[in-house]
């Protein structure tokens, strides 16, 4: 696992002594915390009686989506940093893995005092200080993985060339499903023969494309491919999913706004297919089991795409203001390589998809006989 730093930081495996206290720290966001899910469970499976708390931001702990493989959440507020540093102190962590790796992290990692501080492998002289073990990702790949990688490789127990099944614990409480199922009754009176959600929002200008393509794409999916659309936005995207509806010839519909992720989760669980931008909707959308279909623009489909390439697909053209820092793609005047994906391309897309994944349908509502 990873690389050897000087100041003590390790790549060796840190199982000398099981961990009886593990401490994640995950401050944000909302992709970051479902991504982390399945390594979570990895901890809880390699360490079943150790106690597992997570360290999370609000709101952002809903990404857990329902998962209960930790023990306890602690709110991280950065309006009491001293009285957190202690706290995390009192608690005696064996283990503090820092999924985050920032500078602010690493300050709360080092409080920490564990004997077993991990965080990325980053030059930085404080990411130095901070850990004691680090990890290098052994090659470009969907977060997801590098963080059950990270686990694997500190437990000891690396896990070997063959993607591992991700294992998101999502848990659908009955009302939500119960919720998402009312408002797709009341929205098809009769039932489409697919499903597709699309959460085309993002609150970063260099993911948004045009609501003039989703509508006319919406135009195309609806007659052509029997298929019934419902938009789904998060808080301050209501406007932009209006915009769209507004646009079409064939209305699709727009959610009500959800009053949890685990409300949007149960939604997203029911469509065949959702579509949209690297958002945290479509993270929602991945963990659930449903397949996706993402535009890009100067982003790295590689880091946020869920690994099954036969049911995640990503639409990606080359951008200039990649080759630069990363603060470059806020500035991009053009956009080229968003505004150069067509809704053409978009539509072979989403029928390969289709095509790719069966007839079958995947939500409940679509099914023969539901």
């Amino acid at each position: 696992m990873g690389v050897r730093f000087p100041l003590g930081a390790k790549s060796t495996p840190a199982t000398e002594t099981p961990p009886s206290k593990i401490l994640v720290i995950l401050l944000r966001s909302f992709g970051d915390v479902v991504a982390a899910l399945p390594s979570i469970h990895a901890l809880r499976d390699s360490f079943p009686k150790a106690r597992l708390d997570l360290l999370i931001e609000p709101p952002y702990e809903q990404g857990l989506l329902g998962s209960n493989a930790h023990d306890e959440i602690l709110p991280y507020d950065s309006n009491r940093p001293f009285s957190l540093l202690l706290d995390l102190r009192r608690r005696r962590y064996d283990w503090v893995l820092d999924f985050k790796t920032t500078s602010r992290s690493a300050l709360l990692a080092a409080a920490s005092g564990a004997r077993v501080r991990s965080g990325y492998a980053r030059i930085g002289l404080p990411h130095r200080l901070a850990y004691t073990h680090l990890y290098k990702p052994p090659r470009p790949q969907y977060k997801g993985l590098d963080y059950v990688d990270w686990v694997a490789g500190l437990s000891g127990r690396p896990r070997g060339e063959k993607e591992p099944a991700l294992d998101f614990g999502c848990k659908i409480p009955a009302t939500p499903a119960a919720r998402a199922k009312r408002f797709l009754e009341e929205s098809f009176k009769v039932r489409p023969r697919r499903l597709v959600s699309i959460a085309p929002a993002s609150p970063t200008a260099y993911k948004l494309w045009p609501a003039e393509r989703y509508a006319a794409l919406i135009d195309l999916l609806d007659p052509g491919m029997e298929t019934g659309v419902f938009l789904v936005w998060g808080r301050g995207e209501r406007p932009f999913a209006d915009k769209i509806a507004g646009l079409c010839s064939f209305r699709p519909s727009v959610a009500p706004e959800s009053p949890s992720l685990l409300d949007l989760a149960a939604l997203l669980k029911e469509a065949d297919l959702h579509l949209g931008p690297d958002n945290g909707a479509r993270q929602v959308a991945q963990a659930v089991g449903t397949p996706t279909v993402t535009v890009y623009g100067p982003g790295d489909p590689v880091h946020w795409t869920h690994p099954d390439g036969l049911r995640h697909r990503a639409i990606k053209k080359s951008c200039r203001c990649e080759s630069g820092p990363a603060t470059m793609k806020d500035r991009c005047p053009s956009l080229d390589c968003l505004m150069s994906v067509s809704v053409e391309e978009v539509l072979r897309e989403i029928a390969a998809s289709f095509d790719r994944i069966g007839s079958q349908s995947h939500g409940s509502l679509g099914k023969d006989g539901a």
